[in-house]
């Protein structure tokens, strides 16, 4: 579920974990219902959260926006009509 550059989970505060799989499932529970666009909101609500943690100097924050942009790319994909 992690990105190429993906941060080992004992590295992660057990919270913000908690909150990356359930801003994922989140989303893929919303796009199952037809709610593409919400799902999609979820994670970018996430990535800005992860943003402005590893903006103060968080130490593990810069890979859990890597991994929220991974998991946006791959709903994307999966989900979300290209143009």
């Amino acid at each position: 579920m992690f990105c190429q550059n993906e941060l080992e989970p004992s590295q992660m505060p057990s919270e913000e974990l908690d909150l990356f799989y359930n801003a994922l499932g989140t989303a893929e529970v919303q796009a199952s219902s037809g709610k593409r666009v919400d799902g999609h909101t979820e994670l970018l609500y996430g990535l800005r959260r992860a943003q402005v943690l590893s903006e103060d100097g968080l130490p593990w924050a810069a890979a859990l926006v890597s991994n929220y942009r991974s998991a946006l790319d791959r709903y994307c994909d999966r989900h979300l009509p290209r143009l």
